[in-house]
Formats: structure tokens, sequence, C-alpha cells
């Protein structure tokens, strides 16, 4: 060798170097999965984002995570863009959060939330629901930048800072719906997702997970069903909802696709207005058939 080392004296070299190069080693190694793991909390999990078509829901222990917790009334109304979201004599303070309430002078939560309305216009009117919004935040954000203020947005309640969603609504001069979970025939195969409302349920759990979803939020006029097909035919089930929603100043929105579903007796005997979907517009999702189904529903 030109330094004069034989190659005995070489390999000892060698392992002398390594043996004080191993510390740095580790250290190296160690900083790299630090960094690592600190670009992904960053940056997210490369599944993180909007959910697919198929919504995945928390299961319960998760969902008790987002549990409201005792919230305080406002001191004055809440508005945005001159819209009001949120009325302190139409809130009920309690530990599953601020719920609807019917005021002191006989205002209801329906008539504070509802879109803008002329009732000297006397024409047909038609009315457009989109639901399921909130879950999504990209198809969300897309429904509150393109739709004109006279379609109704009904919001799921398990959306991450629905709040903030309804305000945006409102906002923008929406009528909001929130949208109850209830139990469909297939149940388990098909699942609304935690705190559904089961007819297997004793009344008092129904009514608690009822308050739950009726506390996510301000600034909605009703509900609508999500799911319930088999929820929705059963009289002694429904009966303490529409008690609830007719003590509470709420009206209820059924979709329609069950044949099976008794909203329209419980709405006439508990005096609550109903909304019942009379045609999808969007079971083909193109632009040809869409508008094929709003020339129908002008009809």
């Amino acid at each position: 060798m030109s330094d004069g080392l034989g190659t005995d004296d070489f390999g000892a070299g060698v392992q002398r170097h390594g043996r004080n190069l191993l510390p740095f080693a580790y250290l190296a190694t160690f900083g790299f999965i630090l960094l690592f793991f600190g670009v992904v909390s960053l940056m997210g999990k490369a599944r993180d984002g909007d959910p697919s078509v198929s919504l995945v829901i928390s299961p319960e222990a998760t969902a008790a995570a987002s549990d409201a917790k005792v919230p305080v009334t406002p001191a004055a109304e809440r508005k945005v863009n001159s819209y009001l979201v949120a009325d302190p004599a139409l809130l009920d303070a309690t530990a599953d959060g601020l719920l609807p309430k019917i005021g002191a002078d006989g205002r209801k939560p329906r008539d504070a939330y509802a879109g803008a309305w002329s009732a000297t216009d006397t024409r047909p009117r038609v009315a457009l629901v989109i639901r399921d919004l909130g879950v999504g935040a990209g198809e969300t954000s897309v429904a509150l930048s393109n739709l004109p203020a006279g379609v109704t947005l009904g919001f799921a309640p398990y959306a991450e800072d629905l709040q903030g969603w309804i305000d945006k609504a409102r906002g923008a001069g929406h009528e909001v719906l929130l949208e109850l979970p209830m139990e469909p025939l297939d149940f388990p195969n098909s699942d609304p997702g935690p705190r559904a409302l089961l007819v297997g349920a004793t009344p008092d759990e129904n009514a608690k997970r009822m308050a739950w979803a009726m506390g996510r939020a301000t600034g909605y006029v009703g509900f609508a069903n999500l799911m319930g097909s088999r929820f929705l035919g059963e009289a002694g089930a429904m009966d303490p909802v529409f008690k609830t929603l007719a003590a509470r100043g709420l009206m209820f929105f059924d979709d329609g696709a069950s044949p099976r579903s008794l909203s329209a007796n419980q709405a006439r005997d508990h005096d609550v207005p109903l909304a019942a979907s009379s045609l999808t517009i969007d079971d083909v999702q193109a632009m040809a058939p869409i508008d094929g189904k709003l020339a129908v529903l002008e009809q």
C-alpha cells in the first residue's frame, strides 16, 4: 500500500474505524426515522383526504370522542352574511350540546332558519335537496361554491367541523337539514353508522342518540332520514321521534326511498311539517338524464 500499511494492518484499521463510526450510524438511522414520521405527520397518509364512494363511519368508540360538551348559549344572535345561524332564544343548553327549542314567544327553529321565500309569489315551486354533505370535503366545497341559494343542503351528523360547514351553507343563503341515522331493513349489512336509531333500542336510548345528533350544530330547520327503511316503518319507534320534532319546533324530510314509511301518518298525528321526496333526479349521474328529470319535475 502506498501509505506503508500491510494487508493485515489495513483490515485492523478498518475494524477500528468501523467501531468508531458505529454510534454515528445508529444516530443517523434514528434521526432518519424521526424525520420520516415527522414528514408523515405533516403531510398525512396516502389514504387521507376525501372518502371514496363507500362511506366509512367510525365505530361507536371513536365517535364518543366527538361528544358535545356542556356549551354556553351565545349572548346574542349569531349570523353569517346576515343569515341566522344561532338564536339564543331558540337554544337549550344541555350536556348534549345546544339543542333547538321553541322560543318563549312561540317562534320555531324551522321558521327562524328557513330559506328565503315570498308569500306573495304564487307560482308553483320546485324544491331541491342535496344530501349526505359534510363527509367529503371536496364534494361539499363544490356544492357550496356552485349551487344556488334555493337548494336545500342536508349534512350528515358525522361530518368533521359540522358547524363550520353549516355556517358556510347558511352564509350562502341555503336552508339546512341535519340527517338522522336510522336502521335499514338489511342492518347490519347496511350500516347507518354509530348512534343510529334502532327499532330494538329502548325509547330512552334512541332519545339519547337523537339528542346527540341535535347537539352537533345549530342553524338547521329539521331532520332528514339517513337510511331508515326499517325504522321508518315501525310506528312504535317513530312516535317518540316525531314527538321530539314537534316539541322542539323542527320539520322532517323523508327521502321517499322506503314504501313502508309511516312518516306521513306521524307528521299528521303530531302536527310536524313534512316534506317527502317525489323524484330522485340523480339516480343516473350524468347531465342529460338529470336535465330530463328536472323537466319532468317542472311538469
